[in-house]
């Protein structure tokens, strides 16, 4: 085996003709194929026999195979090499069902392919016939001519538009209208039909104005009255407004109490989530400080009130109970007050 290389030397199709020029390219060589091509390769590539040319007989090798022509597989017949020069190795065929495709020759030989799709789409997506059958204000007219698309189906829309739409599409309730019309609308009002939303229950559908749709609802007392679908479903419209005179007023609460104030007992309002890095809510340990590490806050009707830093834990919580009480108490006498009134 050879252990260096001098200019002359062949290796396979390859003959060196001059060094790597190149820089940092010092173990490399300019090398001349015989089909005249030149390349540049390493000395390892060369001895190992990794490259015996510039890749033009590996094309050639790959390319003539056996004449596939005339050959079936499963419903694929070859009917000839495929007209791209870039895939010499392609073959194109014809399948049963009208298709033509085109395959590498390595497919066709192996049988990992025996059809264009198919045979494959129709045993995987068995469908029913459809035709005549309405969605939404979506009718069925026939099914596709397309053999791979057997569950697809063309529709016409109440407004004169057709489209093709899949099985699983139309069976399961995604399409009920072409998307283009003002029927697109009435998709999220037709699904309210029969439900209830506090005194008032939806009815049917009305056509206010040309193109604006909305809800008709009967309500408890016996009237009728129109509603959107806004309107039902934030409860902005509970009834057609005979009630608001027996609704309870709630009582005005002083604008000063936050959501987070109006809680009922000290407890909750001392132990809820704390992002502190002592797992207790107002207390956090400086780690840079060596000596009274535990800062002590509290935060009450939005404004902040720095307690002060302390040696230890222990004498941290208690720092932090008095500032509860001072703070906190007066707001939970308040709120019991508020309670005890309703």
């Amino acid at each position: 085996m050879r252990s260096s290389i001098h200019i002359g030397d062949r290796f396979g199709h390859l003959t060196i003709i001059d060094k790597d020029k190149r820089p940092q390219h010092n173990a490399s060589w300019l090398c001349r194929c015989d089909c005249g091509k030149e390349i540049y390769t390493c000395t390892s590539r060369l001895l190992s026999g990794k490259h015996r040319s510039c890749g033009c007989t590996d094309h050639t090798k790959r390319n003539n195979t056996a004449d596939l022509t005339g050959k079936q597989i499963g419903h694929l017949t070859v009917i000839s090499h495929s007209p791209n020069p870039r895939r010499k190795s392609s073959w194109l065929c014809s399948c049963d069902c009208g298709n033509t495709i085109e395959l590498p020759a390595s497919v066709i030989l192996t049988g990992k392919k025996t059809s264009c799709g198919c045979v494959h789409h129709s045993a995987k997506h068995p469908s029913k016939d459809l035709t005549g059958r309405r969605f939404g204000h979506l009718t069925v007219v026939a099914r596709s001519s397309n053999p791979k698309s057997q569950n697809l189906w063309l529709c016409t829309c109440d407004c004169g538009e057709e489209l093709q739409v899949y099985s699983s599409g139309l069976l399961n309730g995604k399409y009920t209208s072409c998307g283009k019309c003002k029927y697109r609308h009435l998709r999220t009002k037709e699904a309210m039909i029969g439900k209830r939303f506090s005194h008032l229950t939806v009815e049917r559908i009305v056509e206010v104005e040309a193109g604006l749709f909305k809800l008709r609802c009967l309500c408890d007392c016996g009237e009728y009255t129109i509603a959107d679908t806004a309107e039902l479903t934030y409860g902005y419209k509970r009834s057609c407004g005979c009630d608001l005179k027996k609704r309870p007023r709630s009582k005005h609460i002083h604008r000063t109490l936050s959501n987070a104030q109006m809680l009922k007992t000290n407890d909750s309002i001392r132990y809820h989530n704390s992002n502190s890095n002592t797992g207790i809510k107002g207390i956090h340990k400086r780690k840079r400080l060596t000596h009274n590490s535990y800062e002590v806050a509290i935060t009450s009707q939005g404004h902040y009130h720095y307690i002060g830093h302390f040696p230890t834990l222990t004498e941290a919580k208690k720092a932090r109970l008095i500032a509860e009480e001072k703070y906190f108490a007066p707001l939970i006498r308040q709120l019991d007050i508020m309670n005890s009134d309703t």
